[in-house]
């Protein structure tokens, strides 16, 4: 494999060199809809490009639209049919729903299968980015599993803990943080974890507890918000013991995530629970301050039923869509397709990352190198290029990574995609007429009960006619439409 991809960059770097890009007689023509950041997008004789589009056997034909205007742009397109075969959306936005229904996108669902990499895409990410249950583009994918536990290995080490695999062994840890002078220093001047208003921690830590992401779907195909289940309400008892027992910081509901870091970076807190790879910017951090490997991260840890569960991202910045105008028939639709496919070979993926094998990066020891100083070359030559990229698969040849960013790899991309709990409501809220109207109303009636609930400004009765008042002010027509809509998918 290391020789193949050796041969394949000198190749590509003598192609460069004579400027002789040969396509075969059936080549491709891929015209693509896409978007750009500077107005400066990558050119139709950038080497990159004419060296990708020897590898894919296309000739890619690119309609650029600058990002601030690119929604605008989008629907006066839609609405004339003038769109070209393959489309980069940013979103489902409710014109491109309507337009889904309306059949100006291939319906793909039933074709992903038969492609090598466009198989592989998570269910939870084609959950996320379905329409009516039914995918009309291929993610373009971004990191699903990135959440984790960051914390100081060195204070663990120095109390003689093991890295905790249970929100017990969890707890444990957190008072030791707080009560057992875990930076040695003699004064009682440390606690265990930080939050701040952002309420991300929480849903983080229900899904500990089989609560839910959002919504959890029931048997019949109806959904309950997952405040009504047992494991939120676990979770948020958890939650509470913590700031009853002064392990987290009493300020929580006002801090501003602006400085939800500081105390970590300070030495003055031992667990960050958001994404992974803040472990790393800590690493930095403390480095700095001269404090040598002192971060670790983990993914999650089992919730009283003994199983692992984490909250994922969206897992996309939008779809790849094929027209129904640009793909007239199921032959153009499966070559688009299989164009699309040959994108995520490791091949590919490394141009769109790293540049062009030979000028840009090398590959040694089964690791990408990069070249210095092309990192700032590949961003001015190649601006826009990536952004039809699906990356579906994950495919590029890593980087050589320090040990921290090895972990943080392998919690957000070999551990945490199997624990990813969906949110099964997480593309029907995008067409719901209540969440239109009514969302940001009832998601602030929850989870500001929530927050008081855990510092005790409401007691258990509070709580619930908070909750009540939820379904009161809209809460009950939300479930309702999201059942039906959620019921008609399957």
């Amino acid at each position: 494999m290391k020789a193949r991809i050796l041969s394949l960059a000198l190749a590509l770097t003598m192609l460069v060199t004579f400027s002789s890009f040969a396509l075969a007689d059936d080549a491709y023509e891929a015209d693509v809809l896409s978007i750009t950041f500077t107005g400066e997008p990558i050119a139709d004789d950038a080497p990159t490009k004419l060296a990708f589009e020897a590898l894919t056997n296309s000739k890619i034909n690119f309609t650029w639209v600058a990002d601030s205007n690119y929604e605008d742009k989008l629907n006066v397109m839609m609405a004339s049919q003038s769109l070209p075969t393959i489309v980069a959306l940013k979103g489902l936005t409710p014109s491109v729903i309507e337009n889904a229904r309306y059949g100006a996108f291939w319906d793909l669902t039933d074709y992903i299968a038969d492609y090598e990499y466009l198989s592989q895409i998570n269910p939870v990410v084609i959950n996320n980015v379905s329409i009516d249950g039914r995918l009309y583009g291929i993610p373009r994918t971004r990191v699903l599993g990135r959440m984790g536990i960051s914390y100081r290995k060195d204070w663990l080490a120095k109390l003689g803990m093991e890295v905790p695999t249970t929100v017990d062994e969890l707890y444990d840890m957190l008072y030791a943080f707080t009560f057992s002078d875990p930076d040695g220093n003699g004064a009682n001047d440390t606690y265990g974890m930080t939050w701040c208003k952002y309420d991300g921690p929480l849903d983080i830590i229900t899904t500990w507890f089989n609560g839910g992401n959002q919504w959890v779907e029931m048997e019949d195909g109806s959904v309950i918000p997952y405040f009504e289940t047992e494991g939120y309400w676990e979770a948020m008892q958890w939650a509470k013991k913590l700031y009853d027992d002064g392990l987290v910081n009493e300020d929580f509901p006002v801090r501003d995530s602006a400085i939800w870091t500081d105390d970590f970076n300070a030495s003055r807190s031992g667990v960050f629970v958001d994404c992974a790879d803040a472990a790393q910017r800590f690493d930095s951090k403390l480095v700095e301050q001269g404090i040598e490997d002192a971060v670790w991260v983990i993914g999650t840890v089992a919730g009283p039923d003994g199983n692992l569960y984490n909250l994922p991202t969206a897992g996309h910045a939008g779809i790849v869509a094929i027209t129904k105008s640009g793909a007239k028939t199921e032959e153009d639709l499966r070559a688009a397709l299989a164009f699309l496919d040959s994108t995520n070979t490791t091949d590919a993926i490394n141009m769109f990352t790293y540049g062009l094998p030979g000028r840009d990066f090398n590959i040694e020891d089964g690791y990408a190198v990069r070249v210095e100083g092309a990192v700032d070359t590949v961003n001015q030559e190649n601006e826009g290029f990536n952004q039809f990229m699906t990356n579906v698969a994950n495919t590029a040849t890593p980087e050589k990574r320090s040990a921290i960013r090895e972990q943080v790899y392998q919690v957000q991309y070999v551990s945490n995609p199997a624990l990813c709990v969906a949110n099964p409501c997480q593309s029907l809220l995008s067409s719901s007429a209540v969440y239109s109207e009514k969302g940001s109303t009832l998601s602030t009636i929850y989870k500001d009960a929530r927050v008081q609930y855990i510092v005790g400004q409401l007691d258990e009765d509070g709580y619930k006619a908070e909750i009540q008042r939820w379904y009161d002010q809209g809460g009950t027509d939300l479930v309702a439409e999201l059942s039906a809509m959620n019921q008609a998918t399957k």
